[in-house]
């Protein structure tokens, strides 16, 4: 870390700070306070504070906030990683604390001092490079002091002056706020000083409008702030009271050390917090005491415990280690049950300091001095990350309490469902919907009963509840959540039945219709039959007349995405159909279960086998494969059917045979529709018929959506999700630590790759070797790979080639496999097609691309090309060759940090080669 990056003297911070606000006004904002003496007078010790007031002035105190994202760059722009830091000018006649007037004898008066000061900024376990276990090994000392992560808000006190407190959140003081507008700099400027909290539509302008710019978010997160600093002056006078001390002393002892007291409020009363507060912990916890100084410096557990004694704060229970080993045994046991000493905890605030390397570069680095303090976060995920998953669902669910319309009922049943991922979440909102109806005042002002709620839902779960919360945290749960009545009860009335397949282009969708209308004598109508431009309005039309006449009927379309499920569910509501109770079957193709390229592939194949007899999709024999592009939109834009507006769904898989399909989709519709199951003769009689079927509609092309192809590529059919998981589950390698963490953050970023290819011929490169040989010149490596890559791709049924995944390599910014040893597999159609012989790819293709040959896992974010792949599996390949088949080498991109690799195989996996763009 450069020496002037993070500046050791005020002037030189407020130089920075102020330089970085115009330069990149992005990655800074500062907030002028006016802090008037009706806040601060009274100390306690003033027999009247009125006329004590009258002497006081208004301060006007800038908070510098950070952007928060900035800070997990280790190379950020900030002159300070402080997370909440206030400053003032000062004046003429100010008192200065002991410790700024002697450090700047030789330098003068200040112009400016820091009044308060938060943590530099710190993170989670694998949140940032540096707070890896391995890393922090290297880079951290002892002794470590865990100390309690309090659940509450936070809350700065420093001192004013020698007799007078400044109490602030994170951000903020609590009072009103300058405006960049004239006159309310004007009225600053001439004494108007009545701007507490109690006149707030003075300066309001200020919560519209800061630096310069119109932020509606500023406004409400200013006034959350405002509540929260000014809730915790209230706690400060009322602890102070309960002790006998008064603002005055406390000042006193902060102004003669220049500290700012860091402390958390717990009050469930003011705000509640995912873990509730006991009654024992209700007030302010005094974790820190920091010394008002650019670079970061704060007191030992053993002060700060001494400091709480003496001014009736709670104290913060800690523990001291010696070794980083320790560290994780201790939180890893805690985080077994989630609580300490009795008490459920969040985890734990981690404080050591930075190893001094003598200069060595090491992996990891911290953004921090040597010697100075480095803290880091262990967060439990149980229960707190049910917990928090809980709230947000009730959140979601208060809309019921005012008992909407139906239609908009569904709606938030709806977006319940798309938020509930695990069965015990899936358990506690179908509990909260039933309490809703027959107890809804338990729901009275939710933020503030969080706890009360929660706690009456796992006393039902050791009660009526069990054997369903059993269940649900065996993994099981309802396949439908919150299912309401239709918008008219229509029970009694005759049932219609709407069969909707869930697919896309190729999974045979229409060959079941047809094989089912002539097994049943089910009503059948399709999408690809309506010619006008917009498809859907005479779609429907059909089948509500259709409806009219038949009992069942098949919506043969590709119904992918939401607007297609709340169509046909919406039929239940028209007109038309007020006589019967129309229920929907979703007859529903496994599309998200399977590897993309896998699903694009075999789609495809059944769009080439039929050939013509289609109205508005056929084969392109091109190495463009325009047909496949279809494909591939359906497959992107695919969305699962809400299970709550289906009656019920049967489940077939895309790789399974028609005869197959047929089967299933036949017993399930016996079960559903209670009618009696044909005979196996009548069902191969019925799909044959189906097979002979032709289209008579006129041939009527979609729109295209496939671009010129840039390059060939192998299609991998396989996981990376799976794939990876398996092949670090085989690792046995110190950098599995580093490899299952980098790993983690992509899974929980949904950052892993899921349409993985792995380039093989460009037609730059072609493009280049034609220049660089001349006209005239035989073919040379690259055009060789082109036309070969072309002429699979040409081919009817493209050739299947097996691979094998050996390495796994990593930074800190993109993670990749290696791979190689490209072999055919046989295949029927690959004979009627090629021949006997399926092109030996493995042998045409050059040096160069061989050595670069991976598939991308995962880049840590958007930002980053997968492009960067290639230097890390060119180093990986140099590795081998030497014989370091696991190892570690210096960064290859700035700030990707060290090079990672493992053997992890041979794993296998297999694709075709097909044109890309």
């Amino acid at each position: 870390m450069a020496a002037d990056k993070h500046p050791d003297s005020v002037p030189a911070l407020l130089t920075s700070l102020r330089d970085l606000r115009v330069t990149n006004p992005k990655a800074v904002r500062a907030t002028v306070h006016f802090y008037p003496p009706s806040v601060y007078a009274n100390n306690g010790e003033s027999s009247n504070a009125a006329a004590s007031s009258s002497k006081l002035r208004t301060r006007k105190i800038t908070s510098w906030k950070m952007t928060e994202h900035m800070y997990f760059n280790a190379s950020n722009p900030f002159p300070t990683l402080a997370r909440g830091l206030f400053t003032e000018e000062i004046e003429e006649d100010d008192p200065l604390p002991a410790e700024i007037t002697h450090s700047g004898e030789n330098e003068g008066r200040p112009k400016d001092r820091i009044v308060a000061r938060g943590y530099d900024k710190f993170f989670n376990i694998d949140e940032v490079e540096w707070t890896n276990w391995s890393k922090m090994q290297v880079h951290t000392q002892p002794p470590y002091h865990l100390t309690l992560k309090s659940n509450g808000c936070l809350i700065l006190i420093s001192a004013l002056s020698p007799t007078h407190l400044v109490v602030a959140s994170k951000h903020s003081l609590g009072t009103t706020i300058e405006s960049d507008t004239p006159d309310a700099v004007a009225q600053a400027a001439n004494g108007i000083a009545d701007l507490s909290l109690k006149n707030g539509d003075k300066g309001k302008k200020g919560n519209e409008k800061i630096d310069g710019k119109d932020k509606s978010n500023d406004k409400q997160e200013h006034e959350e702030a405002r509540a929260h600093a000014e809730v915790g002056r209230e706690w400060v006078r009322k602890t102070l009271a309960s002790t006998g001390k008064t603002e005055a002393e406390l000042a006193k002892r902060l102004w003669d050390g220049n500290m700012t007291a860091v402390l958390e409020l717990c009050d469930d009363s003011f705000e509640e917090h995912v873990i509730a507060t006991p009654a024992h912990w209700t007030g302010l916890h005094l974790h820190g005491l920091n010394h008002n100084t650019p670079h970061f410096s704060t007191a030992t557990p053993v002060e700060v415990t001494a400091f709480a004694k003496e001014f009736g704060f709670i104290e913060t229970k800690y523990v001291e280690l010696q070794t980083l080993d320790e560290v994780k045994s201790f939180t890893d046991e805690v985080s077994r049950t989630g609580s300490w000493e009795g008490d459920m905890i969040e985890g734990f605030v981690v404080r050591c300091t930075v190893k001094d390397l003598g200069g060595k570069v090491a992996d990891g680095k911290p953004p921090y001095r040597p010697g100075a303090p480095f803290f880091f976060k262990v967060k439990f995920d149980e229960p707190y990350l049910l917990y928090r998953q809980w709230r947000e669902i009730t959140r979601v669910m208060l809309p019921l309490l005012e008992k909407p319309h139906p239609e908009t009922e569904a709606q938030v049943w709806k977006k319940v469902r798309s938020k509930t991922k695990r069965p015990e979440v899936g358990v506690y909102a179908e509990w909260c919907g039933q309490m809703m109806q027959r107890e809804p005042e338990l729901f009275d002002n939710y933020d503030k009963g969080v706890v009360r709620v929660r706690e009456r839902f796992l006393a039902w779960t050791e009660g009526d509840g069990k054997i369903t919360w059993d269940e649900a945290r065996a993994g099981k749960g309802k396949k439908v959540l919150g299912k309401v009545q239709q918008v008219r009860d229509k029970e009694g009335l005759p049932k219609k039945w709407l069969l909707v397949p869930v697919a896309v282009p190729g999974c045979g969708k229409t060959l079941i219709g047809v094989a089912l209308s002539k097994l049943f004598g089910f009503g059948h109508t399709q999408s690809d039959d309506v010619t006008t431009k917009r498809t859907a309005p005479t779609f429907l039309k059909n089948i509500t007349a259709l409806l009219k006449k038949e009992d069942v009927v098949y919506a043969d379309r590709n119904n992918h995405i939401n607007k297609h499920y709340d169509e046909l569910s919406n039929l239940a509501n028209d007109k038309q159909l007020k006589d019967y109770n129309l229920r929907l079957v979703g007859i529903v193709w496994d599309i998200p279960s399977q590897p993309y390229h896998r699903l694009l592939r075999v789609c495809s194949e059944r769009v080439v086998a039929r050939g013509d007899n289609h109205q508005t999709l056929r084969p392109d024999p091109t190495m463009e494969a325009e047909h496949e592009h279809v494909v591939g939109q359906f497959l992107r834009n695919f969305t699962s059917p809400d299970p709550a507006l289906f009656d019920s769904f049967i489940d077939v898989k895309v790789v399974d045979t028609p005869r197959e399909a047929l089967g299933k989709i036949v017993d399930g519709l016996v079960q559903t529709l209670a009618i009696e199951r044909p005979t196996e003769q009548a069902i191969d009689e019925a799909l044959n018929a189906a097979a002979d079927y032709k289209v008579t509609t006129p041939y009527h092309q979609v729109a295209k959506v496939g671009k010129p192809i840039r390059y060939f590529g192998l299609a991998p059919e396989i996981d990376l999700t799976d794939i990876v998981e398996h092949a670090l589950s085989t690792v046995d390698h110190p950098a599995k630590e580093s490899a299952q963490a980098f790993f983690d953050d992509l899974k929980a970023k949904t950052r892993v790759t899921t349409k993985p290819h792995v380039t093989l011929s460009h037609e730059k490169n072609v493009q280049t070797e034609i220049e660089a040989l001349g006209e005239g010149a035989p073919l040379g490596p690259h055009q060789i790979l082109w036309e070969t890559c072309k002429a699979l791709a040409e081919t009817k049924y493209s050739p299947i080639y097996e691979f094998n995944m050996t390495h796994l390599a990593w930074d800190d910014r993109v993670m990749t496999l290696a791979l190689g040893h490209f072999r055919p597999l046989p295949r029927e159609v690959d004979k009627a097609e090629v021949g006997e012989t399926v092109p030996d790819l493995e042998a045409v293709l050059p040096q160069e691309t061989r050595t670069y040959l991976h598939v991308t896992v995962g880049t840590k974010t958007e930002e980053i090309p997968a492009f960067e792949s290639r230097g890390l599996v060119k180093i990986l390949r140099e590795a081998v060759e030497r014989g370091e088949e696991e190892g570690e080498a210096d960064e290859v991109v700035e700030g990707g940090g060290k090079v990672r690799w493992v053997r992890v195989g041979p794993i296998q996996g297999e694709g075709r080669v097909r044109g890309m763009f």
